[in-house]
């Protein structure tokens, strides 16, 4: 079993801290540019679920992303200009360093889930049903409302509304949950109602295909044109895994079927790759659709997998491994095929002394009245339990926070860090919103962050600024809000601990502006 490098390098603060997950959709960053959707020979490919932010964390590397380009859920020829959040599922192209937990993200491409009204929950059995597709939950879900307590038992069936991001079974139809997001009814009707799934029965002359939802129940989808097929230059296939846009008139017939086949319309149908250049290091988390004969020859969604050229396993038997089964499999793309270096079971990395959730930021809310005492880092509140070693991290102190769920929206940190006197700062991201009426100059000094929980002081006077494309700095006599990520690392000025920013991205700018 391979040994993952120390990811904390910190004087510990406390160990078995109980920490309450007041998951947010906002934390970590994006990028203001429309992304590429494919990797160059040469780069690396991580697709999978966010599991740490302050930079994000997907199958075990901690990428950068200030300067990446990203691509919106439901608009991948547009930029993403909101805050990424846990379990959120991405893919990750650019660099990985040698050290083989860090990397430099040129393009991030963000994968929206189901979304709908939730028509049906299983407590028992940890499932419940949105637009018509069945979600399973387990321990490591993450779960983001405004409801007290939002969570698998606060779901009302043809009540709450809800966005699942998670992988797709294609053995099944279901879709096993990384992140459930509470929303709106005209949230989601101004979105988009949403499934996932993998294509079969493609036509594409007659432009329909059929998607797998749940046991019995077949989606028969229809969209207009090649043109509804994003991102722009995306081509279906049978086994192209696509996420489908529709009304909810199709996604209440979706959802009213015990059985058959219905017809829907697609207003926008959305591929995500897993095949990558020739040449590219790929990590890919997804379902295993198929399985050759001679158990050599794997597929995940568009990816062909050659398992045969003895790669390190990871709690997997290649052997009895079956056809459903979530992996993540690291490898390179030889003549089109993802030859596989090393295999690891969904669930392998959480469960290695440095896998679980990582927060890596500046205490940003600090509340030593409530009980138990907490503080906030990334939109994460965290609790000082009973068990706790230290004291109470005063706020615009850099910490750094690993920590497992439990499936009760509590998490238990199992180390916590800070710098000692002798290190050098450490860079960070962070997302937040800030006046900027004047343009730029008001983010040239010294300003407030405002952040979804807490706020912190940055200095702007050393940074470089990186305005999206689409985004209009000029001053205004009304009033404008920035939506900001900010790369940095936390000083002292003025005797008040501030993020002393390297880099400033200007992701929006509007009269209002939210994370989200």
């Amino acid at each position: 079993m391979k040994s993952s490098p120390p990811l904390f390098k910190l004087s510990a603060l406390a160990v078995a801290v109980v920490t309450t997950l007041t998951l947010v959709a906002c934390g970590g960053g994006g990028s203001s540019s429309s992304a590429s959707s494919g990797g160059t020979a040469g780069t690396s490919s991580y697709s999978g679920t966010i599991s740490g932010l302050g930079s994000i964390v997907v199958n075990g590397v901690r990428f950068s992303t200030t300067g990446a380009t990203t691509a919106d859920e439901d608009s991948p020829d547009q930029p993403f200009t909101k805050a990424f959040g846990l379990g959120t599922t991405v893919t990750v192209t650019g660099t990985v360093n040698s050290d083989g937990v860090t990397g430099t993200a040129t393009s991030v491409v963000v994968h929206g889930g189901v979304r709908g009204q939730v028509t049906a929950v299983d407590v028992a059995h940890n499932t419940f049903t949105v637009s018509g597709q069945t979600i399973t939950v387990d321990t490591n879900t993450v779960y983001d409302g405004t409801t007290a307590g939002f969570g698998l038992s606060t779901l009302v069936a043809n009540t709450t509304f809800v966005e699942v991001y998670g992988v797709y079974d294609s053995a099944t139809g279901t879709v096993k949950a990384s992140r459930v997001e509470e929303e709106t009814n005209a949230g989601v009707a101004a979105l988009g109602f949403a499934v996932k799934g993998l294509v079969s029965n493609l036509d594409t002359t007659g432009h329909t295909f059929d998607l797998t939802l749940r046991s019995g129940v077949i989606a028969h989808v229809a969209y207009t044109s090649d043109s509804n097929v994003k991102p722009t230059g995306a081509t279906l296939a049978n086994g192209t895994d696509v996420r489908i846009l529709m009304d909810q008139t199709n996604a209440n017939a979706l959802a009213a079927a015990s059985s058959g086949t219905v017809n829907v319309t697609a207003t926008k149908v959305l591929v995500k790759r897993n095949k990558q250049a020739d040449g590219s290091v790929a990590k890919l988390q997804g379902a295993i659709l198929t399985i050759s004969s001679d158990r050599n020859t794997w597929t995940i969604g568009d990816a062909t997998i050659d398992v045969s050229q003895s790669p390190e396993l990871e709690g997997v038997n290649l052997a009895t491994i079956t056809a459903g089964t979530v992996v993540k499999v690291k490898g390179s793309f030889v003549n089109g095929v993802l030859v596989a270096k090393s295999i690891e079971s969904d669930g392998f990395e959480r469960g290695q002394p440095d896998g679980g959730v990582k927060l890596f930021g500046a205490v940003s809310a600090v509340d030593s009245t409530s009980t138990p005492n907490t503080f906030t880092v990334q939109g994460v509140t965290v609790a000082m339990g009973g068990s706790t070693v230290g004291s109470l991290p005063a706020q615009g102190t850099y910490v750094e926070v690993l920590a497992r769920p439990d499936g009760n929206g509590v998490l238990t940190a199992v180390r916590i860090g800070t710098q000692t006197g002798g290190e050098a700062p450490r860079s960070f991201e962070l997302f937040g919103t800030a006046p900027c009426t004047a343009g730029q100059s008001d983010l040239s000094g010294t300003f407030t962050l405002a952040l979804r929980d807490g706020s912190l002081r940055v200095d702007g006077s050393a940074a470089t600024f990186d305005v999206g494309t689409q985004v209009d700095m000029t001053a205004s006599n009304t009033t404008e809000m920035c939506v900001l990520e900010v790369k940095g690392s936390m000083t002292t000025v003025n005797n008040v601990k501030t993020l002393k920013a390297s880099v400033i991205e200007v992701l929006k700018r509007a009269a209002s502006v939210s994370l989200c």
